[in-house]
C-alpha cells in the first residue's frame, strides 16, 4: 500500500473519469485534486425484492428519487476512488488512515459490523453502481440482516446472517436471504358523499356537480426478501476531488 500523504495532482487524473466530475455535480474546469494513497476498497448495500398482494386496488409507500451530489465515485477500471473533499470529510479520513475500508452509508473501516438503517426505507432499487433511486417505507416487522466483513490479502469475507461469502478483488456478490412479511400503510383513493367530508373550517363542499376524493389508509402486508450486493474492488487510488472556485460569502 502507498503511502497514506497528501499531495496536489495534476486535473488530468480527474478528467480521465469524465463520471467523477459529474457525479459530484462540479464543473471540470473548476476541479481540484489531491492524492491520498491507496486503499482496499469495497461497498455494501442491501436491497429488497418485494411482493405486493396481486390485483390490489391500493397504492403502496414507494418513494421514487435519483441521488444527486455522490460524496464517491469508482472509476470504471477499478483503479481510483475519487472523494468528494467538501462533503465527505470524515470518509476521506477513514480511507486515508486505513489499510481497507467498505463503503454503506458512510466509510468504515475493516473490520466492520453492518445493519440495514431503516430511517429512509428499505431499498428496493439498486443500480449498477449501487445507487439507490427506490426505497419503501415500512411500519413494522423487518429484521435487519445482520453481516460482518473481514479483508486479508485483498480478498472480503463476509458473514451474513449466518451465510458466508468470499469475493476476490474485481468482483462482486449477492446474496439472498429469507423472505420476510412486513407492515406498510397503504392507501386508496375513494369519492365520498359531500356530507361526509370534513372540510378545514367547516366550510361545506364547494363543487356539487362531483363527488369529494380522499385517501383511506390501511396497515397490509408485503413481503420483502433482502438481497445483499457486495463489490470488491481491490486496491484503489485515493484522490480528493474539491472546487477551486471561489466560495459565495452571503455578508458581502
Amino acid at each position: 500500500m502507498s503511502e497514506k500523504n497528501s499531495s496536489n495532482v495534476h486535473r488530468r487524473s480527474v478528467l480521465k473519469s469524465a463520471g467523477a466530475v459529474a457525479g459530484f455535480g462540479l464543473a471540470s474546469s473548476v476541479v481540484e485534486a489531491s492524492s491520498h494513497g491507496s486503499v482496499q476498497f469495497s461497498e455494501l448495500r442491501i436491497g429488497h425484492d418485494v411482493t405486493v398482494p396481486s390485483n390490489d386496488e391500493y397504492y403502496y409507500p414507494f418513494s421514487h428519487f435519483d441521488e444527486f451530489g455522490r460524496t464517491y465515485v469508482v472509476d470504471q477500471d477499478q483503479s481510483t476512488l475519487y472523494v468528494n473533499e467538501e462533503y465527505a470529510v470524515e470518509d476521506l479520513r477513514v480511507v486515508k488512515n486505513n489499510d481497507s475500508a467498505v463503503a454503506n452509508s458512510g466509510f468504515s473501516s475493516l473490520p466492520a459490523k453492518h445493519g440495514q438503517c431503516q430511517n429512509s426505507g428499505l431499498a428496493t432499487k439498486v443500480l449498477d453502481d449501487y445507487r439507490v433511486t427506490e426505497r419503501l417505507a415500512i411500519k413494522e416487522g423487518y429484521n435487519e440482516p445482520k453481516i460482518a466483513i473481514t479483508e486479508q490479502n485483498g480478498d472480503i469475507t463476509a458473514d451474513i446472517s449466518g451465510k458466508k461469502a468470499s469475493i476476490r478483488a474485481g468482483k462482486e456478490k449477492k446474496v439472498t436471504l429469507s423472505p420476510q412479511q412486513v407492515s406498510v400503510e397503504a392507501y386508496k383513493t375513494v369519492e365520498k358523499n359531500p356530507e361526509d367530508v370534513t372540510i378545514a373550517g367547516g366550510e361545506e363542499w364547494q363543487e356539487p356537480w362531483r363527488k369529494p376524493k380522499q385517501r383511506e389508509y390501511k396497515i397490509k402486508t408485503v413481503t420483502v426478501t433482502p438481497e445483499v450486493h457486495i463489490r470488491n474492488h481491490g486496491e484503489v487510488e485515493v484522490v480528493g476531488v474539491s472546487s477551486k472556485a471561489p466560495k459565495h460569502n452571503p455578508n458581502k
